[in-house]
């Protein structure tokens, strides 16, 4: 009985996950209830082919390329990707969101893989807020979800009806990948005899692939029919661009520190501030050794830090301090010396087989021909615009554009009317209070 039962064979050959994707009922969705920007769906993909890579050997080795991607649920177009060997983490979730939203705007929502990538506090933490101290609730921190209004959705572990866009990954390896002489299929069933016999020189480098990828994506993909529910035959190029939506913006200052990775407390040293155990140093920061800063970084300038203290008020930028030799020269002395001198005066003053049909240039051509082919559609324009402000951020990138004079001018003249504001509500504490006890006094007195 078991050997006629295709669903039980599939639950006892390929396991409890292949039996659920492929045998049990799902909820099916009324796309058409979507709007462009609603929802952004993102996972990541491992490519089934290699690329070659130098080996920094004088050399090359074979890596199966990461992709990340972002696409819009309504209309399945994609909105962005980052093609790289390195496996994922959170700072490729943070840069291809970056790379959408720059171009596209703000979705309302997203829904995410339930991996580790995907839940890093200070991106798209559900709650929108988090504690950088555990000691101190107080010293709460926004993450990037809650700085710019996004709805935060998890998808059900282990399940692909949860997540749409695994299915267009397995289109992406149909119309893409398996044209390649490198293709090595998601398993070992799937995988061409001639592969073992593949010279290396003739494997698509990393660099080629990524110009293919991007030219099938954005030029063919996103320009071809789509049979899926609520898409009409049309594009995901055309759908996006005919469905009236509002499209969300922030200024691009705004965008651009939202965007930031935060790391949690670090306390300044004498040499700076210590991340990945490596010293970044602004002269402003002799004036808060010992204390407690938050950083945060761009993961495309990672040189540089922005200092921010425990209340998310900006201070300083701090930059990658260069390790010198061993041999220092008169400038090298007189650079430090220099550094001492203004910290001093700071301290004072208070960031193959098959190779001709299958070959890294045929491929290239007919992706060229192809796209060429397709009939392109012109940018969404929406009816409406929704500009997000965030004061917080406002207010810090107003301080960022003053100088370290100006803006320590600001930070004593603040420090004096909060110092002559605790001393005046004091002073009024105990006018209430001697008052209070004359009253009291004169009411036993007519008793």
């Amino acid at each position: 009985m078991l050997n006629n039962n295709k669903a039980m064979r599939i639950r006892a050959r390929e396991g409890q996950k292949a039996f659920d994707d492929k045998c049990m009922p799902y909820i099916e969705r009324d796309y058409s209830l979507l709007h462009p920007n609603q929802f952004w769906v993102s996972d990541h993909h491992l490519w089934d082919i290699f690329v070659r890579v130098p080996d920094n050997k004088g050399g090359w080795k074979l890596e199966r390329p990461w992709g990340s991607y972002w696409m819009d649920m309504r209309t399945r177009k994609i909105m962005s990707s980052i093609i790289r060997t390195e496996s994922p983490d959170s700072d490729v979730v943070l840069c291809s969101f970056g790379l959408g939203v720059e171009h596209f705007g703000i979705p309302n929502g997203v829904r995410l893989d339930n991996g580790k990538d995907y839940k890093a506090r200070d991106m798209f933490y559900p709650e929108g807020h988090y504690i950088v101290s555990e000691g101190d609730e107080r010293k709460i921190f926004r993450s990037l979800a809650s700085n710019l209004q996004i709805d935060v959705t998890y998808a059900i572990p282990y399940n692909a009806k949860a997540k749409p866009i695994e299915r267009v990954f397995n289109t992406f390896e149909e119309q893409l990948g398996k044209k390649y002489p490198s293709y090595a299929g998601s398993n070992a069933k799937q995988r061409p005899e001639d592969l073992k016999e593949l010279d290396i020189m003739d494997v698509i480098t990393l660099e080629e692939f990524i110009e293919h990828h991007n030219r099938y994506v954005y030029e063919i993909y996103n320009n071809a029919k789509h049979s899926g529910d609520a898409m009409g035959g049309k594009s995901p190029n055309q759908a996006y661009a005919d469905i009236p939506f509002t499209i969300r913006r922030a200024s691009k200052e705004v965008l651009y520190f939202s965007l930031m990775r935060v790391k949690g407390q670090r306390t300044v040293q004498r040499n700076g501030i210590t991340f990945k155990g490596i010293h970044f140093y602004n002269d402003n920061c002799i004036n808060y050794i010992g204390q407690k800063v938050t950083a945060r970084y761009d993961p495309t300038k990672p040189e540089i830090l922005y200092v921010f203290d425990v209340n998310e008020n900006f201070l300083f930028v701090a930059e990658e301090i260069q390790k010198q030799g061993w041999n220092l020269t008169d400038e090298d002395y007189q650079r430090e010396n220099q550094r001492k001198k203004i910290a001093r005066q700071k301290a004072l003053n208070s960031y193959t087989a098959d190779n001709v049909v299958r070959s890294t240039e045929a491929v290239g051509e007919r992706l060229k021909h192809q796209a060429e082919s397709m009939e392109q559609t012109e940018a969404a324009k929406p009816k409406t615009v929704e500009i997000v402000r965030n004061e917080k951020i406002e207010e810090n990138i107003r301080r960022i554009s003053m100088s370290d004079m100006e803006r320590n001018y600001e930070d004593v003249l603040n420090q004096n009317r909060a110092r002559k504001k605790a001393v005046s509500d004091r002073q009024k504490g105990f006018a209430d209070k001697f008052k209070k006890k004359m009253l009291d006094r004169a009411y036993e007195n007519q008793a």
